[in-house]
């Protein structure tokens, strides 16, 4: 069960896992853009809630960072530059590898003017998608979520 969310306000739905309890300091997003004032502005409403936020900006560092250390949730940027600096869906690049890891952290694709086939290839691809400004409201929330998810995930495997 997640202890605290967004000022105190507890969220009982996310108590899927009912014998795990975590501090909102102990999930680690990774949050992913190009564009240093739209990361800072995804950034902030995760840092305001005390979530364990690293910052990345593009798909080079992304990689690095989530191949040194783990980490719960991605906040993932469709649009930013490809790995030969051609303005691109560069975040499929970084989906794509993380859908291949078998100990995956969960991804939320927040990007404004997603293409139909790119939202859809994001979800097949296990991702959550926002893709409007308004949804900056949700993230913490859907934070919480993926970190949930990810939990059930790994205890299913545990299981297995």
């Amino acid at each position: 069960m997640i202890k605290r969310v967004l000022n105190g306000s507890p969220i009982r739905s996310l108590g899927r896992i009912p014998s795990t309890t975590v501090e909102l300091a102990e999930i680690r997003v990774l949050v992913v853009d190009d564009d240093d004032t739209v990361r800072a502005t995804k950034v902030a409403p995760l840092r305001l809630n005390e979530f364990d936020v690293t910052e990345a900006d593009g798909i080079e560092s992304a990689l690095a960072s989530l191949r040194k250390s783990q980490c719960d949730v991605v906040v993932l940027d469709m649009h930013m530059p490809n790995r030969d600096g051609a303005d691109d869906e560069a975040g499929l690049v970084v989906l794509r590898e993380i859908a291949t890891w078998e100990s995956r952290p969960s991804v939320i694709v927040f990007t404004v003017g997603v293409s139909k086939e790119h939202t859809r290839l994001a979800r097949k691809l296990g991702a959550v998608v926002l893709s409007k400004a308004r949804d900056i409201r949700k993230l913490p929330i859907q934070v919480c979520m993926g970190w949930s998810d990810r939990q059930e995930s790994l205890l299913g495997r545990e299981g297995a």
